[in-house]
Parts: C-alpha cells; structure tokens; sequence
C-alpha cells in the first residue's frame, strides 16, 4: 500500500470566494467588535474614574481653601471603596485560567506518526498553523481549544490545541476525518474567529466580576 494512501484526496475545482464572508455576517461582526469595545470602554473607564477621583480627593485636602474644616475630609471617605474597586477591577484582567485536562491524554508524534503526519498535511492545505498541542479524550466531539484564557490574549492570540474525541473518530472514515479536521483548523487559520477568543475572554472577566471568588473577595467579605 502506498505510503500517501491513507490520505484521501482534495475536492477540485473550489471557488476562489466560497468562503468569503457574506454582508451579513459582516455586519455581525461590526455589532460584536462595537459591544466588546463598548464593554472596555466601560470597564477602563471606571478604573480611570477610580484613579482620578483619588487624586482629586487628596487634591481637595491639600490644597482647597474651606471656611469649615471638616468639610475637606468628605471627599476621602469615598477614596477606601473607590480603591476597592479599582483593584477589584483591575486583578479581574490578570487572571490565567488553564484548559481544564482532567480527561485529556497527551499524544505525541513520536507514539502516533501517522496521525501527526495526517494532521500536517491538513494544516498545509488549509494554511493553519500546527497545534500547539494534541489531546485524545473519551467523547464524540473534536474541538480547537485555547490553552490559557487571559487579559493578554485579546492582544496576543494564544496557540491552541486540537482535541480529538475517540468516540467520534470510531464512528467516522478517513475522508471524514480530514473534514473533521479541516474544519477546526479553520478555527487556527481564519482570522475572523479570533473574534470568538476575544468574546470569550471579555465574558470571562465578566464572569470573574460577576460570580468569581478568591482571596481578596473573600478578604473583603469578611
């Protein structure tokens, strides 16, 4: 059998914008990419009043000339909540939150080459970037996972993984496969769904704003 039989063929003849976006879909994306920036100019725009209304206050205490001089300590009884928040707001940008692997297995190309070879090929006729890494777990499904979810990321993309559930590949040819494959690599290789991974990390932050528990949360509960 010939070493490049298991690879099934490409379709021929694919038009050049078959996978062009329509203007509907362009104008999903404006209304995404405008609620996401709304969304930062919101949040940012809290931080940037926390940090100002702190500077005016102690301003106001030094230097405002008041007949009553207990008058010029009101502005610093905001100045404790309006820090809280700020650093509430501010450590929400910063955590990392690793995929969770507790039902993924690893492979390795060195254990798996054939698969590995079928991966790179794909990756070549789709122009996608390998994954940074490949787990198998026990589901029917196959997904491009991101390995870290973080603040950073909606400025530098992070790699991601391509994970193979082996109740599916049971269940599917070789021709499938590559289908399969394909189409998550076109997750790695479009740009336009970078736009998932940034809703993904503003609706984490929100999350973490909304419903997240650690240690400064518990120290301000009490």
């Amino acid at each position: 059998m010939a070493k490049n039989s298991l690879y099934p063929p490409s379709p021929a003849d694919i038009p050049p914008d078959f996978t062009a976006p329509t203007s509907e879909y362009r104008m999903q994306t404006f209304l995404v990419l405008f609620a996401l920036a709304l969304f930062f100019m919101v949040y940012f725009g809290v931080m940037f009043f926390c940090v100002a209304y702190s500077v005016w206050a102690a301003w106001f205490l030094l230097f405002a000339r008041m007949q009553v001089g207990v008058l010029r300590l009101v502005p610093m009884f905001f100045v404790l909540p309006a820090f809280v928040l700020f650093i509430y707001l501010l450590k929400n940008l910063f955590k990392f939150e690793r995929a969770q692997k507790e039902f993924r297995i690893e492979i390795f190309p060195d254990e798996h080459p054939k698969l590995f070879e079928f991966i790179e090929k794909v990756c070549e006729e789709t122009g996608a970037t390998p994954p940074k890494h490949v787990f198998i777990d026990y589901e029917v499904n196959a997904a491009a996972i991101l390995d870290t979810t973080s603040f950073f990321h909606l400025f530098m993309p992070a790699r991601r993984s391509l994970l193979i559930g082996l109740g599916l590949l049971n269940a599917i040819n070789l021709t499938e496969f590559k289908a399969l494959l394909g189409h998550e690599f076109g997750h790695f290789s479009q740009k336009g769904t970078k736009i998932g991974s940034y809703i993904y990390t503003s609706w984490r932050i929100a999350y973490h704003v909304i419903d997240g528990e650690d240690g400064f949360d518990r120290f301000i509960y009490g």
